[in-house]
């Protein structure tokens, strides 16, 4: 489980890396987008935020389900 978290973590990485590259090359308008480019950015905005929110709601439910749904051992 352990190693799917981590995966996850790295492709959410790399897709919000990508995403804030072609966005910053929009905004700092220094060159036009290759049609190329235009490609990518439109298949990272489809698939990339569904799975970004996917992982934010995972990461999400595991902090709340440590916190407020395990049991605490009593210590004597």
């Amino acid at each position: 489980m352990k190693q799917l978290y981590n995966g996850l973590g790295i492709v959410s990485s790399l897709i919000a890396l990508a995403l804030g590259y072609l966005q910053l090359k929009i905004f700092l308008n220094h060159e036009e987008l290759s049609d190329d480019e235009i490609f990518y950015l439109r298949f990272i905005k489809i698939s990339g935020y569904p799975i970004l929110l996917c992982f934010f709601i995972w990461t999400s439910w595991i902090y709340i389900k440590r916190k407020y749904f395990t049991k605490s051992s009593p210590q004597e």
